[in-house]
């Protein structure tokens, strides 16, 4: 077995160590609340999760087993059976097969009992459930491999990090409080000038150390997202033997470092948008040859961090996703009402493949076909305050982007003021300020005008406090510039800018966080405190709203924009 595979079979054990963990306690909440619709659909989940990358592994007896407990949970969450005690003993005895199998790795291990507890209750056949006895020890068959160290990872609780990084920020606020006492020397003169030098040099010692030690506490939860794309190749493989079609997958970009958690959080929805692209998206070897594209289809992973965010994007050059067949499919199923269906523009078709249950293909299989691909997907984006944006065109394939917000980093940030509030923005996300006079402001562009040479204007206050911005209120409106991912010009009414600082982005309480427009918050400098923006969603508010005015874009002055440009330069370089 190649290292590549060891270390595979190392993550698959490790990720479903972890899900048979908390299914342990989702069984018990099975058993004591049979009507606890969200237990079931955790227990199910996890099983389709250990199934889908167990196939992958040819672990039969793990998939064939995990696939059997799954098909009966499924019946249980569509309430075409009821949840018993017979069915909650079952799915039990499979559970304990797959600990078995999976945590002591006993690889000889028969499955067919549990599978058949199972087909009894799907049959109508089972007897009532007895007390559970100790399953008899596996015989004679041995192992078909040693076994897979998977001993050698520290497990550290996410809090006791979180604490730490906690304590390091408080590090970086005393480091600040430090800097500014050789300055307040200055005015005590030269008895001072010895004693300032020594305080410099210490102080200079303090940030070479703290920085360092942010440095390494911050990686602490940073891990390479190739652990999570290495597995891929030997998928997309699988998958086209499976299938009967030619595949390649390419990773464009594996190397960078996300948070921990993210990368774990991705691995399930990349699995089932592989598996999608792979079943749905790349067409068989004969009808691309038709479609006159090579018969080898391609799949592309790339990773990119673009501010406080991770964007993963899956990419297949297939037969594209169709809008109208989509509705048409929803229309079926109910999931929309047929007098509804003429309102969906294309998008909004698109976003149909994450309704629960929907599904186009006509099989279930062990690769697709339940319905829940897609919407564990989105379930999973929405848990880490992500987002997903689909782009297909039919004939030439799809393009699906997740995109993830940081928990914590560090970044200079552009601060000011907004309705009476600090708040901060990556400074790498803003292309530049202006500033603008009340007569300057009009409620449209001329008619017939460039509309290149103007820029529509939002209040922040407007956008994230719901205060509307008065005509005339200001002497002078200053607006931020940066462009949306379509290259709209948009520019944002701010009170005042301060300054450009090092901060430390850090997540916030939920009832925050769900707050539109911000992304985390920061301690400044003086021990105050500013609430990071997320320019991205400002723009999304953005399109939703009437811009409050227009303004024509002035001509840059040469000297102006070569001062800013420095000084963006030096910000970045700290």
């Amino acid at each position: 077995m190649s290292s590549a595979d060891q270390d595979l079979i190392k993550a698959f054990y490790l990720e479903s160590q972890d899900i048979l963990e908390h299914l342990d306690s989702d069984l018990d909440r099975m058993e004591i609340a049979p009507e606890d619709g969200e237990a079931i659909n955790a227990v199910f989940r996890g099983l389709h999760t250990i199934k889908g990358n167990s196939s992958f592994l040819s672990l039969k007896n793990v998939t064939s087993l995990a696939h059997a407990a799954e098909t009966l949970l499924d019946k249980a969450r569509k309430k075409e059976i009821p949840v018993s005690g017979a069915l909650v003993a079952a799915v039990r005895a499979a559970f304990d097969d797959l600990y078995r199998m999976i945590v002591d790795q006993e690889t000889g291990l028969d499955p067919s009992a549990a599978i058949a507890g199972i087909n009894a209750i799907l049959t109508g056949k089972a007897q009532p459930a007895a007390p559970a006895q100790p399953r008899a020890e596996t015989p004679a068959a041995a192992p078909s491999a040693a076994k897979i160290a998977t001993g050698n990872f520290v497990r550290v609780d996410e809090s006791k990090i979180s604490k730490i990084i906690s304590l390091v920020s408080e590090l970086e606020l005393m480091r600040y409080s430090l800097e500014k006492i050789p300055e307040k020397m200055d005015s005590l003169g030269r008895v001072a000038a010895d004693l300032r030098f020594e305080v410099d040099l210490q102080v200079s010692k303090l940030s070479r150390l703290t920085r360092s030690l942010s440095g390494l506490v911050f990686g602490v939860r940073l891990v390479p997202v190739n652990q999570v794309f290495q597995r891929f190749p030997r998928v997309a493989k699988e998958l086209a033997g499976k299938l009967g079609k030619e595949i390649r997958l390419e990773i464009m970009n594996g190397e960078a470092e996300l948070d921990k958690t993210i990368v774990e959080a991705i691995a399930d929805p990349m699995t089932h948008l592989i598996r999608n692209s792979a079943d749905h998206g790349i067409e068989s070897p004969s009808d691309r040859i038709k479609a006159g594209k090579p018969r080898c289809g391609v799949i592309r992973l790339n990773s990119y961090v673009r501010g406080n965010f991770v964007f993963i994007e899956i990419t297949d050059d297939g037969r594209g996703i169709d809008g109208d067949r989509i509705l048409k499919k929803a229309v079926e199923k109910g999931i929309v009402p047929a007098d509804k269906a003429h309102t969906f523009t294309e998008n909004k078709k698109l976003g149909l493949i994450f309704a629960p249950g929907f599904s186009t293909a006509e099989t279930v299989t062990d690769i697709s076909g339940r319905g829940v691909g897609m919407d564990v997907v989105k379930s999973n984006i929405n848990r880490l305050k992500g987002t997903v944006i689909i782009d297909s065109k039919v004939g030439r394939g799809t393009t699906i982007q997740l995109r993830f917000p940081m928990s914590v980093v560090v970044l200079f940030s552009l601060f000011l003021e907004v309705n009476n509030t600090c708040c901060a923005l990556p400074v790498d996300q803003v292309n530049e300020s202006m500033d603008f006079s009340p007569g300057e402001l009009l409620s449209s562009p001329p008619e017939g005008a460039n509309p290149e040479k103007f820029v529509a204007l939002y209040s922040l206050k407007s956008l994230l406090w719901g205060q509307p911005e008065e005509p005339g209120a200001r002497s002078i409106y200053h607006a931020l510039k940066f462009k949306d991912p379509k290259g709209q010009s948009f520019a944002f009414i701010v009170d005042d800018y301060s300054s450009i600082e090092e901060a430390i982005v850090q997540s916030v309480d939920s009832y925050i966080a769900a707050l539109p427009g911000i992304q985390g918050a920061t301690v400044r400098k003086d021990g105050s405190v500013g609430l990071v923006l997320n320019p991205e969603s400002i723009v999304e508010l953005a399109l939703k709203t009437k811009p409050f005015a227009f303004a024509k874009l002035k001509e840059k002055e040469a000297e102006k924009e070569a001062n800013l440009a420095d000084f963006l330069d030096m910000a970045k370089a700290g």
